[in-house]
C-alpha cells in the first residue's frame, strides 16, 4: 500500500489499477479462506481511505465520498471497496444440473445488484446538494 501512495500522485491511473485489478483481490482471498478476520482489516481501510485515495484524488473525502468510491464502476464508484465491508453470503446451496447453476448464478446476481443498488441510493441521499 505504501508503494502504491509514493506513486499515486504522479501516475494515478496505474496506481488504480494496481490496487483494483491486483491488491485487493489478496485480501479477498483471505476473506473467503481464513474466518472471522474483518477486524484485522481496519488499518487497510484506514490507509486506503487516509492515504490511498486522497494521493490519487488531490484530496481526502468525507465518509460519504468514501462510500460513494466503494461502489462498482457501474453504479458510480470506482471500485475501491472497503475491505471490511461485504455482502454477507447467502446459504450455500448444493445444484445438481447445469440450468440450476445457472439459476443460481442468476439469483445470486439479481441479490448482488438490489444490494448494490440499495447502497447507491444511501449514498446519493446522503451526498444530494453537495458537489463533488
Amino acid at each position: 500500500m505504501t508503494k502504491l501512495v509514493e506513486f499515486a500522485p504522479s501516475q494515478p491511473h496505474a496506481c488504480y489499477a494496481a490496487f483494483t485489478f491486483g491488491l485487493k483481490h489478496c485480501w479477498t482471498y483471505f476473506l473467503r479462506t481464513l474466518p472471522d478476520r474483518e477486524d484485522l482489516l481496519a488499518p487497510l481501510e484506514r490507509a486506503i481511505a487516509d492515504a490511498l485515495i486522497p494521493s490519487i484524488r488531490g484530496h481526502n473525502c468525507t465518509q460519504a465520498e468514501r462510500a460513494l468510491l466503494a461502489r462498482p464502476v457501474r453504479m458510480g464508484g470506482m471500485g475501491l471497496t472497503n475491505p471490511r465491508k461485504s455482502l454477507e453470503p447467502p446459504e450455500a446451496l448444493e445444484p445438481q444440473e447445469e440450468n440450476e447453476v445457472h439459476a443460481v448464478q442468476r439469483e445470486m446476481r439479481q441479490v448482488k445488484n438490489q444490494y448494490l443498488k440499495q447502497k447507491l441510493d444511501e449514498v446519493n441521499g446522503s451526498i444530494s446538494g453537495k458537489n463533488f
